[in-house]
């Protein structure tokens, strides 16, 4: 687990990214319904109560070239409740996603964002902390008030297949050693 932290001297209106998720290609011909229900989980922290930050979430299906936005699950989308300005705490997001369905062909993948957003008052700014990672053996609860270090996530309702990635034992060693050639130069 890590936490992830952004500070600026800027007060205006805007959404901050901290990390942008793509998954494994998403099997073909499988349909991300509309209008379903998302959810989101992850400890969140402001540097002052007047920064007005709030976790925000965005997915999208990209296709095979990484740039082509096939599908907006989510546009960029801010939570409810405010980050807490004392101490990493729980937020609990959820929202609807578009409401059209959309068919994966070959190559989509989910792209996922996550960071934070908001107004800050007047001379604040958007200093903001996230805790991302998996390093515990629980996930967060769906509440506004866990301090507990579990693991974000993120759920869609759909049950999604991916293409499987094979590695072969040759795969792993000329892994191995272009790892072991990038420490090594």
């Amino acid at each position: 687990m890590t936490t992830v932290s952004f500070d600026d001297a800027d007060s205006t209106n805007k959404d901050i990214l901290f990390r942008q998720y793509a998954s494994l290609a998403l099997t073909a011909n499988q349909t991300i319904t509309g209008a379903q229900a998302l959810k989101f989980q992850i400890r969140a922290q402001q540097g002052s109560a007047n920064n007005n930050m709030f976790t925000a979430l965005g997915i999208r299906v990209v296709a095979s070239d990484g740039t082509t936005i096939q599908k907006t699950v989510l546009s960029v989308t801010r939570d409810n409740v405010e980050g807490d300005n004392a101490v990493l705490k729980n937020r609990q997001f959820t929202a609807t996603s578009a409401a059209t369905n959309y068919t994966t062909v070959a190559g989509d993948r989910l792209l996922i964002e996550i960071g934070t957003g908001g107004d800050p008052a007047i001379l604040q700014n958007h200093d903001s902390d996230l805790r991302i990672g998996d390093n515990d053996t629980t996930d967060l609860p769906e509440d506004d008030t866990t301090t507990a270090d579990n693991n974000p996530w993120i759920e869609l309702t759909d049950t999604l297949t991916f293409v499987a990635v094979v590695i072969t034992p040759t795969a792993v060693k000329f892994i191995s050693q272009a790892v072991r050639r990038s420490v090594t130069h």
